[in-house]
């Protein structure tokens, strides 16, 4: 294949479906149009642009990068996404006047930038950079260029996952690379997925979200977990019910997500949770049991049927599976759980009840 099939973006399937070579320009894109340009705009996008040639938002005292963000957590890396915040994004792309478009080599050029007016358009990697920055709560970094952000994820021993794995609606946030030397113009790629869906900038389109199917170059990717659990998905099932509002005052902080020996039908789920006072989860149920042990405070637990009870400091609860309950601070302090949730793989584990 020649430099003049890439800029035409021959192999590409831009209808949504998966194709062969996602992140070679198609006609429109913006990229280099000669041989040279071309190759310069492939190193960008494959490797990154220099930091230098970058302008930087300008630091704050929250700001701190991934690797501080992971040092309580060593054992099991993980990058905190807020969804909320990565649809947001996305959504400022494709609404922004023009709409934000693909460019081969071309990034966000200061964090924070505004679409459609300080960049009109992103590679694939320019853009899970930006996002990343954008999603996470203390606007955590994360390299450019998909090969060194492939390195980077590796290198910090991330959790292996599959194409396959990818396929599942289980509320983990995965990341796929797709190597340069596995696409047919030698242009990597990068994308984001959360239950079977993309985050990412392509050819032909820009920003993005498509099924995750497995095809094309989909099954050539390496995939990794990049976060476990989801906090917001898991505080939103837990305190959302249909027509009412979120209530305030809980948050979760997973801590472990694994398997189950001898029964690959369910999954474990430890969460560090924090009730703040008068807090309440509203009432709903698990597809599991959990057992949880009370901290810090005094929570009051009402199930369906049964008396209301009061937990302290130092004592646990167990709620079976099915069963409707409701937990609330009673308390004048926060209160604080370890909650650990034996559940069916793939589903939800709160489940709002009216």
């Amino acid at each position: 294949m020649s430099t003049e099939d890439f800029a035409v973006g021959k192999g590409i399937s831009n209808d949504g479906e998966a194709g062969e070579d996602p992140g070679a320009p198609a006609p429109g894109d913006a990229t280099g149009e000669t041989a040279e340009g071309f190759a310069t705009a492939r190193d960008l996008a494959n490797f990154g642009a220099e930091e230098s040639a970058m302008e930087a938002a300008p630091p704050t005292p929250e700001d701190r990068s991934v690797e501080e963000g992971m040092a309580a957590a060593a054992a099991v890396p993980t990058i905190p996404l807020d969804l909320g915040l990565a649809q947001a994004f996305l959504d400022a792309c494709t609404g922004a006047a023009p709409r934000v478009a693909y460019g081969l080599g071309a990034k966000v050029p200061f964090h924070g930038a505004v679409p459609g007016k300080d960049f009109k358009a992103v590679d694939c990697s320019g853009f899970v950079r930006e996002l990343i920055w954008r999603a996470t709560p203390a606007h955590q970094s994360f390299p450019d260029g998909s090969v060194v952000q492939h390195d980077w994820i590796r290198d910090r021993s991330f959790e292996h996952s599959t194409p396959d794995a990818a396929l599942q609606q289980d509320g983990a946030v995965r990341i796929a690379f797709l190597r340069p030397q596995d696409s047919p113009s030698h242009v990597g790629h990068v994308v984001l997925i959360h239950n079977a869906r993309t985050l990412e900038s392509h050819g032909g389109v820009g920003p993005d979200s498509r099924a995750w199917t497995k095809a094309g170059w989909q099954g050539k990717t390496f995939v990794y977990v990049l976060n476990l659990l989801l906090l917001v998905p898991f505080i939103l099932g837990l305190l959302l019910s249909p027509g009412h509002a979120q209530a305030p005052g809980i948050t979760a902080k997973p801590l472990l997500h694994t398997s189950v020996s001898g029964d690959d039908t369910k999954e474990a789920v430890v969460l560090s949770i924090e009730f703040a006072s008068g807090s309440t989860t509203g009432r709903h149920t698990h597809p599991g049991d959990e057992y949880a042990t009370v901290l810090q405070g005094s929570l009051e637990l009402h199930v369906d049927g049964q008396e209301p009870r009061r937990v302290n400091a130092g004592e646990a609860y167990h709620n079976a599976r099915g069963i409707i309950h409701e937990t609330r601070n009673i308390g004048t302090v926060p209160a604080r759980t370890i909650a650990t949730f034996i559940v069916e793989k793939g589903k939800p584990i709160t489940q709002p009840v009216k």
